[in-house]
Formats: structure tokens, C-alpha cells, sequence
């Protein structure tokens, strides 16, 4: 999965549903099931999308309005190459 970072939030009215109508309407085309977590934060929000949609939802989301405004959406990581943490035992 990637993470998309999307420069609306909870202060811009944006919800989960209105990240997911974007990226699953007629003008995204993604199967729902391509989407993962989504996470609305005050000023931005993240959605975790399968990585071999991440680049195609990226350029839908900033093609499209959510909530009848324009936001940057931009391709921030890949979360299964992360190497995970290493604790000493």
C-alpha cells in the first residue's frame, strides 16, 4: 500500500466518504477495494491506496474536486517497504 497526502482536513469539511466518492466516481475509477485507511486530520488528510493504483489516484484527486474545491494531492510513501522497527531484546 502508498500513502497519498491530500492538503484538505477536518477544518476543510472534508470527510472519508467525500475522499472515497473521489477516488471511486465516474471520473476516478478505482475499485473500492483498492482503498485502505483513510485518516482526516485538521488541515491535511492521508489514504492508503494499493500500489498499483497509488500513482493513478494521485493524478484523479488532483484532477477532481472534493467538496467543490481543489486540493494537492501528493504520493508520500510506501508503507509495505518500510523495514520495521528494530528493538534491542
Amino acid at each position: 500500500m502508498d500513502s497519498i497526502m491530500i492538503s484538505g482536513g477536518r477544518k476543510d469539511k472534508v470527510r472519508p466518504g467525500d475522499i472515497v466518492g473521489a477516488l471511486t466516481g465516474e471520473a476516478g475509477g478505482l475499485p473500492a477495494d483498492a482503498i485502505g485507511k483513510i485518516e482526516v486530520r485538521d488541515t491535511l488528510s492521508y489514504v492508503a491506496v494499493q500500489s498499483q493504483f497509488a500513482r493513478r489516484a494521485t493524478e484523479s484527486l488532483n484532477r477532481e474536486r472534493i467538496k467543490g474545491k481543489k486540493y494537492r494531492a501528493t504520493l508520500t510513501t510506501s508503507t509495505m517497504n518500510t523495514p520495521k522497527k528494530w528493538s534491542p531484546k
